[in-house]
Order: structure tokens, then C-alpha cells, then sequence
């Protein structure tokens, strides 16, 4: 649904609610407590729906794979299908971490790292090469009593999953936590609820949280920390029936988890970067097949392909990926550009030929 109409039917529930609201109170209600009960009932009409988010003018500019080699289409297992730098009209666009596809309505959803979450729809062109996004909106994040967060600790939201219940959860860093949002268009707008956390999440560094994180089939999620010690394997916890259990990722090389996704087939992808003075920034997607993911193991997987200079890419924290209807499955990427001057919003689209 267009996000113009969303917002006016959600505009009309709510005049219908306080409608009723003011019915009820000029029938039954006595004279002297009719004002207070009329703006208890007024306050509980408009909280239902969610914030209206603020429009968001979107300016992109269209990037090559390879800026030195222009005819250069692929990447290791990858095809390339087209990528963008972004810049935005509000000061609060920036530093996108967590990434969400709504295929329904070909929209992407994010959330940042300053505790807002942007929305805006994917325009692709007739070969389905990534060329612009539009109708965009940024707003918020909303704490359980539909307060927007504000500061950095409170709002350093890392990632996000989408559950089969259609809930949405937001991962934070710093003050550690996972919240649940409640499904239906706009969910990021409404009041979050608390997701159980896996035990030791609190011991985790602050700047060392959940930053990959993806629903599996059979309402499962799987998550990894970006730990920043010298383990051979990084720490991933896996919440199925219920409860946690401690999960791992071979570490390779100074490569950290910075974001996953779910495959139609039930694989996962890893995104992981690495960042030193001497190399500089690089990027690595991997695969984990779904039948080596239980409580336990440790995870190996396979290097898809791996984004290093010339190629384009930037501090890249998001992936999400859907199923083309052509067959093959599209994979987005997202970059993290910390509000600085020297770093770029990137989006990135490849597509993995049919699995």
C-alpha cells in the first residue's frame, strides 16, 4: 500500500476513534469529569496508530561496479545490478545499518545508529537495474511507552529481522537489548515491546553488540555479535522454542559480522567488514547453509564474494535479500557512512543466480 494512503486511512481510524470517543462521553458521561475523560480518551485515540513520519527527499547518484574497469558486471558468485550513493534533505539521514525488504511493495526499510528508521521505495528500470529511490520518510524510534528515542546509547540500533508473525525486531549496541515492534505498515512508528535477550548479552563491549541478525524458518532467529576480541570464532546466539543457545562463527582474518539475511532456501548470508590503518575498508559476503545452523555449532560456510578496491562499497553494515520473480535472488547492500564527510551512503543491488 502507497505510504500516502496508509497515512490517511490511518488518519481516519483515528478521527473514527475520537468520533466515538466524544459519542460515548455526551451519552453516559457526567458533566464533570466529561473534559478530563474526553482528552484521557482523545490522547489513548491518537497513541493507536503510529507517528507520521516525516517525508524525505532522496538525492542519488548513480555508481559503476568499477570505476576504473566500467564494462565489469560481476563479483565472485555475484552479478551486478546496479548501485547508488544517497544523500538526504533531513540531517538525521545517515548512517543506516539494519536493512529490511518489503517485496509487496518494493520498498527497503532501515533503521540508524542515532535511533531513526527510514523507509522509501526501490525504483528499478526496464533490465531491473537499481536507478533511484522515492517516497521516502524518516522518523524515530519508539520505546514501549511510544516515546522517541534520543542520544546516542538509547538509539544505537545495529539491525533488524523480520519474524514469521510479521513482528519486526531492532537489535541496539551500547545499552545492549532486542525490541519487538508489532506487524502491519508504519511498525517502526509504534510502541516497541522487550524480546527476550540471550544470556550475557549484557557483557557484551558497548560498541561490540548485535549488528547481524536474521530470522531462520520455523520462527527461529540467529545473531551475531561484532566482538572485538582475538577468539578464533566470534559469539552468535540462536533463539528457537523458546530459548537460547550459544552458537559460532569461524572467525577469518579481522573480518567482523555486520549484518545477515535470510535466503528463500533457508540459507544465511553473512556481511562482514574489516578496517585497519594499513588495508583500509573490505567486505565479504558468506554463506551458511541452513542445515549446519543448531545449537552448538560452529559455522563455516563459503565466501560468495569479496568488495575491495576498485570496486565500489563503503562501511557496509545492511544486507537483505528476496526472491526475483525471474528466478535468481536480489541482494541489497547498505552502507553505515557515521555522519562523516569522508565516508558515503552506498546502496548496492547484485543478484545470485537460482541456487
Amino acid at each position: 500500500m502507497p505510504q500516502s494512503r496508509m497515512r490517511r486511512e490511518t488518519l481516519h481510524e483515528k478521527l473514527k476513534l475520537c468520533y466515538q470517543a466524544v459519542t460515548v462521553i455526551h451519552r453516559e458521561g457526567p458533566m464533570i469529569c466529561r473534559a478530563s475523560l474526553l482528552i484521557r480518551l482523545l490522547a489513548l485515540a491518537l497513541a493507536a496508530g503510529p507517528a507520521t513520519a516525516e517525508p524525505l527527499t532522496l538525492e542519488t547518484r548513480p555508481l559503476p561496479l568499477n570505476e576504473q574497469k566500467p564494462s565489469q558486471a560481476s563479483v565472485g558468485a555475484l552479478t551486478w545490478r546496479g548501485s547508488l550513493e544517497i544523500t538526504g534533505s533531513d540531517p538525521h539521514f545517515g548512517s543506516l545499518s539494519g536493512l529490511l525488504l518489503e517485496p509487496a511493495d518494493q520498498r527497503l526499510l532501515a533503521v540508524t545508529d542515532a535511533g531513526h528508521w527510514v523507509s522509501a521505495g526501490i525504483e528499478l528500470d526496464e533490465r531491473g537495474f537499481l536507478v533511484g529511490l522515492g517516497d521516502a520518510e524518516i522518523d524515530r524510534l519508539r520505546d514501549g511507552d511510544n516515546r522517541a528515542l534520543t542520544g546516542k546509547r538509547a538509539g544505537d540500533a545495529e539491525s533488524l529481522a523480520r519474524l514469521t508473525d510479521g513482528t519486526t525486531l531492532v537489535a541496539f549496541e551500547q545499552a545492549h537489548r532486542i525490541w519487538r515492534y508489532p506487524a502491519g505498515a508504519g511498525a517502526l512508528g509504534r510502541p516497541a515491546r522487550s524480546f527476550p535477550p540471550p544470556p550475557g548479552l549484557d557483557r557484551l563491549k558497548g560498541n561490540s553488540g548485535f549488528e547481524a541478525m536474521t530470522e531462520l524458518p520455523r520462527g527461529r532467529l540467529l545473531a551475531f555479535a561484532e566482538d572485538d576480541g582475538d577468539t578464533p570464532t566470534l559469539p552468535g546466539f540462536l533463539w528457537q522454542n523458546g530459548k537460547w543457545s550459544e552458537i559460532a562463527l569461524t572467525r577469518r582474518g579481522p573480518f567482523r559480522p555486520t549484518g545477515a539475511t535470510l535466503l528463500p532456501s533457508g540459507d544465511v548470508l553473512i556481511l562482514e567488514r574489516r578496517f585497519s590503518v594499513l588495508g583500509g575498508l573490505g567486505v565479504k559476503i558468506r554463506r551458511l547453509p541452513l542445515a549446519a545452523i543448531h545449537p552448538g555449532a560452529t559455522l563455516e560456510g563459503e565466501v560468495l564474494a569479496e568488495l575491495r578496491p576498485p570496486l565500489v562499497y563503503d562501511n557496509m553494515e545492511g544486507i537483505a535479500a528476496q526472491a526475483e520473480p525471474g528466478g535468481g535472488v536480489r541482494i541489497y547492500l547498505v552502507s553505515d557512512d557515521n555522519f562523516n564527510p569522508l565516508q558515503r551512503t552506498v546502496l548496492i543491488s547484485f543478484l545470485l543466480e537460482a541456487e
